[in-house]
């Protein structure tokens, strides 16, 4: 009688500890089983029956072996099992899985059962990180964005600094040139019409003339971005603007036989600015694209009006950009020009459309053409530019 007893109370105990057990690996919320040698899977918890029914998968696997519950399992997941039975250390693996049309990344544990000394089985805890997975990358996504973008920021605030820096400096500078320059050209004036009428000497005399009044443009043109009025940016109609410096230019253009195309599907285009800058915006880009474009070539203007802002696309049909030329061409006195020039058109443009909270883009091909890209804010807040700011 009293060997029944004990036989009960042990059958009672050990019902007990199998529903603890059970209780414990069912609260696991990760997907668990057990598997032998063999791969057969001898124990799975419900986190298991779970993920088998979301992703259609065999439920009833007991005993059934693990690659055929799980046949998208690779040949390198079959070895990583075989490394944990031969060297009985855990081994934490990251996994990606087409399963019956979903994309299901994974994070795998394989721990060891030891017994005499040796692996007889092996415990596998898989979680789902897909979702965890996409955050992470969309986190580095931006985090490379931020980070882009910092740069991009930082690199315009030095640029910005140097150009103010630069105006400042030829705005003081070009007071001291030009007085002593304006001395030079007087006085050259007046040996030219007492020299004696020779060529070859007409000729130095031409040559030194011409490089004088270059030095001269130069100076001006540097002394440009030193402009420390009060400035005051009103309403201006691009249109407009755009139509009075094309009739200024179409002598030019008709001497070289270049054909001018304005598309402005809107006239009544506004932004607010200071209209002497926006001219010479304007202005220097139809003349840089003018000196690239061949005899007889075309050139192409375009507004597209957007949401809170107006493109201006000039586009040429000449020689192009060599690309390693293309992060140069703002940089002052770079020039890819076959007759060399002063290379600050586009210097001081660039400075004057920053000045406007606005942007230059350069796209370009080799014997092709260039097209840039000028984009400005139609709505701005009326400002005046301070007497110690300059124009950048």
């Amino acid at each position: 009688m009293t060997n029944e007893k004990q036989t009960k109370k042990l059958d009672s105990l050990l019902e007990e500890n199998e529903k603890l057990y059970r209780l414990t690996i069912d609260s696991i919320g990760s997907m668990l089983h057990v598997i032998d040698k063999n791969f057969s899977i001898l124990i799975f918890n419900k986190g298991f029956v779970r993920w088998n029914k979301s992703l259609k998968l065999e439920t009833n696997a007991q005993s059934k072996n693990l690659f055929t519950v799980f046949p998208f399992l690779s040949a390198k997941t079959r070895k990583e099992y075989q490394t944990v039975f031969e060297t009985a250390k855990p081994l934490l693996t990251e996994e990606t899985h087409q399963i019956n049309g979903k994309v299901i990344t994974t994070e795998t544990k394989k721990i060891p059962i030891i017994e005499s000394n040796k692996v007889c089985k092996i415990v596998t805890i898989v979680n789902n990180i897909t979702e965890r997975k996409k955050q992470v990358e969309e986190l580095k996504k931006h985090r490379e964005n931020l980070e882009m973008l910092v740069t991009e920021q930082t690199n315009q605030l030095v640029a910005t600094e140097c150009l103010a820096a630069t105006g400042k400096f030829a705005s003081t500078l070009s007071n001291e040139i030009n007085n002593p320059l304006q001395a030079i050209i007087t006085h050259l004036e007046i040996l030219k019409k007492n020299m004696p009428k020779r060529e070859k000497t007409l000729e130095s005399f031409a040559f030194v003339q011409e490089n004088i009044y270059k030095i001269k443009h130069i100076v001006q043109h540097l002394s440009s971005l030193g402009i420390s009025a009060q400035l005051k940016k009103t309403k201006i109609n691009l249109h407009s603007t755009i139509l009075k410096i094309i009739d200024l230019l179409k002598p030019q253009m008709e001497n070289l036989h270049i054909l001018l195309e304005f598309n402005c599907p809107n006239k009544n285009i506004f932004l607010t600015g200071i209209p002497k800058q926006i001219k010479q915006i304007v202005l220097n880009l139809i003349l840089n694209a003018i000196d690239n474009t061949p005899t007889a070539g075309k050139i192409v203007l375009t507004t597209i009006k957007e949401k809170d802002s107006i493109k201006l696309l000039i586009k040429d049909n000449g020689r192009g950009i060599k690309k390693k030329d293309i992060p140069r061409i703002f940089e002052p006195f770079f020039t890819t020009k076959e007759e060399p020039g002063m290379g600050l058109g586009l210097f001081i443009c660039q400075g004057l459309v920053r000045n406007h909270n606005g942007s230059i883009e350069v796209r370009s091909k080799i014997n092709k053409g260039t097209t840039f890209v000028l984009t400005l804010p139609i709505s701005q807040q009326h400002q005046t530019i301070k007497d110690n700011d300059t124009i950048f």
